[in-house]
């Protein structure tokens, strides 16, 4: 996921988003989705309090104890996150192949600080190029369990 990005609350029984402050545009940092979608969950929530929204659960007095984001959510910022961790040089095109496996253990919580450890687990060529397999664990700062455990495949062609 490259910055900025859009945000967009997750609701089949609201058709216009942008009515009930369903929609944030131009997030160009991590705090910055952090808080829209803190935002956005609660101006959708005073809106239309029986809506369902898929992307956030939890109330203050609820079994989280807050607002959490949407595991979907955890996930789509991994490839941001991933920047900072490593480069490849020489690169045609990157895409990504697909997930074989993705576990939430722990809820991540409105505020809370993140970061991730990525794993290579294998390389194997193919016709394309290279395939990598790449297990990400997002982790939060002072909790034990993990937020987000991804092994995602990739695709690398190179120039």
């Amino acid at each position: 996921m490259g910055l900025p990005v859009a945000l967009k609350v997750e609701s089949e029984e609201i058709a216009h988003k942008s009515d009930v402050g369903g929609v944030a545009l131009r997030l160009d940092s991590e705090a910055a989705v952090r808080d829209a979608f803190h935002s956005v969950t609660t101006s959708v929530r005073q809106a239309l309090p029986l809506a369902s929204v898929l992307g956030g659960i939890g109330e203050p007095d609820g079994p989280f104890g807050g607002t959490i984001a949407h595991g979907y959510l955890t996930l789509s910022l991994i490839p941001t996150l991933a920047r900072s961790i490593y480069r490849i040089d020489n690169l045609a095109m990157g895409v990504n192949y697909g997930a074989e496996k993705v576990r939430f253990p722990h809820p991540v919580r409105v505020g809370s600080r993140i970061r991730t450890k990525a794993t290579l687990v294998n390389v194997r060529d193919v016709s394309a190029g290279a395939q990598a397999l790449i297990t990400f664990t997002v982790e939060l700062e002072n909790v034990v369990k993990p937020a987000c455990v991804a092994n995602v495949l990739f695709v690398y062609a190179a120039a």
